[in-house]
């Protein structure tokens, strides 16, 4: 991942005319998060958790991203909620439990 995103850094400086970031502790550290903990550590999870689970009840929480996106755009940026995105998040967290209570029941009534 870092090899890869070196080049790219690089094409930057030549295609970004208007580059202006101001290096400081706290753009350094929002990079840092993003790198290692939105790219590294997510791509080391999607790579050991198929391993210990099945590909299938892993891909059901793929359905979580747009909750914690709008979890974060209500912690970082402050955004008002509707009464739409709470419906929306109560949908979704609802038919992953359901599809997580049918799955554990199945595997309950499979070992009977």
């Amino acid at each position: 991942m870092v090899a890869g995103s070196l080049p790219l850094f690089g094409l930057s400086f030549l295609f970004e005319k208007r580059l202006t970031v101001q290096w400081n502790l706290a753009f350094i550290g929002i990079l840092l998060a993003l790198g290692l903990v939105g790219s590294a550590l997510t791509t080391v999870l999607w790579v050991w958790l198929p391993q210990k689970y099945e590909a299938g009840s892993l891909s059901l929480y793929l359905f979580l991203t747009p909750v914690f996106a709008i979890i974060a755009a209500f912690a970082a940026f402050r955004e008002r909620l509707d009464w739409i995105e709470f419906c929306g998040v109560a949908f979704i967290l609802a038919g992953i439990g359901i599809e997580l209570l049918h799955a554990k029941l199945e595997t309950q009534y499979d070992a009977d």
